[in-house]
């Protein structure tokens, strides 16, 4: 197990810096500029001289490798919409923001995902799992974008149940505000985990051992909980570790929607402007809790199933 962490952690490490090289490649080579004189007209010297304040006048693997050396001490640089804030100062403002809209879109979307899967289930082929299964899939198939263009059409416009888009953080709004994106950010992670759930249940319902117990006598819930809900943990834990991830780092559609000012739309925002440091501390940032709640996840099915050792396959 200890090996096995280490070597994931140097992976993660090396798929950083890959990552870095790569994004900012590609920033590099695109078109246009933070100080384009398309929108902001100025002369060659002051260009030259902006350019040479926040070291763009060095080359490419000059600045990357400068950048990767500060981010390492957690200096993200200066962001080029905000020159008065750091990059870490703008993070402890509003990533704060995210992680509220993201934390509660996870606490009720996991337990709504899994119960509803198990009922499916042990329902199959009933009314209740046809009801399931079809909700289900509006969730994993719909575009969220049209998700939150009917929601706010029908709960906010027509019948005025539910306020949205103040711009205010997420503290300062009363909690009517938070039903309509909390529940659009966990919607598609219960369609996803509800058929997750089912599909593994039923797989599981259906093996020897579960049939050998309910042969002996068992109560059938018993058996649900004690046997096949276990076994049931690792699709679950495989699910959560993307999920909690894309909840640390914010929904882009849906804080712009409601005027969240979260890190999600800074991260759009810092696209258009070409703010790279900003643009780079995001990605970074979002590429290590995704590689960490991975790891974590990898780690978790050992500890639920002990038959499956850290690092793949089974004892």
């Amino acid at each position: 197990m200890a090996s096995y962490t280490i070597r994931r952690l140097l992976e993660i490490l090396v798929n950083l810096l890959l990552v870095s090289l790569l994004s900012f490649w590609i920033m590099w080579q695109t078109p246009g500029g933070p100080f384009d004189e398309t929108n902001q007209p100025l002369s060659k010297e002051a260009k030259a001289n902006i350019r040479a304040k926040y070291g763009l006048d060095k080359p490419f693997y000059v600045i990357w490798w400068n950048y990767v050396k500060n981010a390492v001490q957690g200096d993200f640089g200066i962001s080029y919409q905000f020159p008065t804030q750091s990059i870490t100062t703008l993070f402890q403002r509003y990533w704060i923001n995210s992680l509220i809209l993201g934390g509660l879109s996870v606490l009720w979307s996991f337990p709504v995902g899994a119960i509803v899967g198990v009922i499916a289930a042990l329902k199959r082929n009933s009314w209740i799992d046809r009801t399931i299964t079809t909700v289900s899939l509006v969730g994993v198939t719909m575009p969220q974008i049209a998700l939150i263009f009917v929601a706010i059409l029908i709960f906010s416009v027509q019948l005025k149940w539910l306020p949205w888009g103040s711009g205010r953080d997420l503290l300062q709004q009363k909690w009517q505000f938070l039903i309509m994106p909390v529940f659009l950010f966990g919607f598609p992670t219960v369609g996803s985990l509800a058929r997750y759930v089912r599909s593994g249940m039923l797989d599981v319902m259906g093996q020897e051992y579960i049939r050998t117990a309910r042969a002996k006598g068992l109560v059938y819930s018993k058996v649900v909980m004690k046997h096949a809900m276990r076994n049931m943990m690792i699709p679950i834990v495989t699910l959560f570790g993307p999920t909690l991830a894309n909840a640390f780092t914010g929904s882009a559609l849906i804080e712009i929607a409601f005027v969240i000012p979260g890190i999600g739309k800074f991260f759009l925002d810092s696209v258009f402007s070409r703010d790279y440091p900003l643009l780079m501390a995001v990605t970074l940032v979002g590429s290590a809790i995704l590689s960490v709640t991975y790891l974590l996840s990898d780690l978790s099915y050992s500890l639920i199933d002990p038959r499956v050792r850290a690092g793949g396959g089974r004892k």
